[in-house]
């Protein structure tokens, strides 16, 4: 008997028991949830503006080390070089850049940045480099600045050996 009444407890206690969650306490969570993804998002949305200098800086040197790589390689038996404007930069193939020529690769840059005192040899905004040896004559320095501030900026420098930094 004793043993049938620890059996009826046992079956009835488990019938007591819930498995899951209440719709409150989902709805919690998911309050914490998305209060919790609205910070993230507006830390990351409002990431520092040095962040996008320094971003464009890296598209700058890629494009640059792009160029020289293909001139030194012998791409297309040509050389290749990088032009300059305020918000774009457009890799080109050839000796001189040509607004027109369908081969350009044009990269615009985030509209929170530009680039502004470009000062090469020999004047000019084309950076062009020589066949094989990927050295360059244009070398220079051009500024990559915040559009809002333009205190926060960097310097891209190119060496007339075709290295940038």
């Amino acid at each position: 008997m004793m043993r049938k009444n620890l059996n009826l407890l046992t079956t009835h206690y488990s019938l007591q028991t819930k498995s899951g969650f209440s719709l409150l306490e989902m709805l919690f969570v998911i309050g914490i949830m998305a209060i919790l993804f609205l910070i993230g998002t507006k830390i990351f949305s409002n990431s520092s503006p040095k962040y996008k200098v320094d971003n464009a800086v890296v598209i700058v040197l890629n494009l640059l080390n792009e160029a020289k790589s293909m001139t030194s390689s012998a791409v297309g038996s040509s050389q290749y070089g990088v032009h300059f404007e305020t918000t774009t930069l457009t890799l080109f193939k050839g000796e001189t850049f040509s607004a027109v020529d369908p081969n350009n690769r044009e990269i615009i840059l985030n509209e929170n940045v530009n680039l502004s005192n470009i000062s090469l040899a020999g004047g000019g905004a084309d950076v062009v480099f020589n066949k094989l040896i990927g050295t360059t004559d244009h070398h220079g320095t051009v500024t990559i600045s915040l559009v809002s501030d333009l205190s926060v900026n960097e310097i891209v420098t190119i060496l007339s050996t075709g290295i940038s930094y």
